[in-house]
Order: C-alpha cells, then structure tokens, then sequence
C-alpha cells in the first residue's frame, strides 16, 4: 500500500469513496447503503435482496 493509501485506511476514508463508487456503479441510492466494519476483516460485502436473503462476499 502506498502512503496515501494507507492514510485513506487508517480514517476509513477509502469505506466513503467505495460507498460513492457502489453508488454510480450500480445506481443504488446513498438512502439504502450502510457502511458496516467487521472487526475481523473478513467480510468484504453483503448484499441483502427484497426477499430478505443476504449474499456475503467473503475473502
């Protein structure tokens, strides 16, 4: 990672500009995102679908 990188890591920075980035890239609006920290880092996303089913992309 580079500094800025790093930097962007330590505030959680680079967690808004991925919100941003899943905003344009999918039209999802802002109003039916959340930013969850998982303390073990082991989940990278969840998606959870009208019929209340949740998919996980772990890593």
């Amino acid at each position: 990672m580079g500094y800025k990188n790093s930097i962007d890591s330590a505030t959680l920075v680079n967690k808004c500009l991925e919100l941003i980035e899943a905003h344009y890239l999918f039209d999802i609006p802002f109003n039916k995102m959340d930013i969850l920290i998982h303390p073990e880092a082991i989940v990278h996303s969840a998606i959870e679908y009208k019929n209340y089913v949740t998919h996980f992309n772990l890593i």
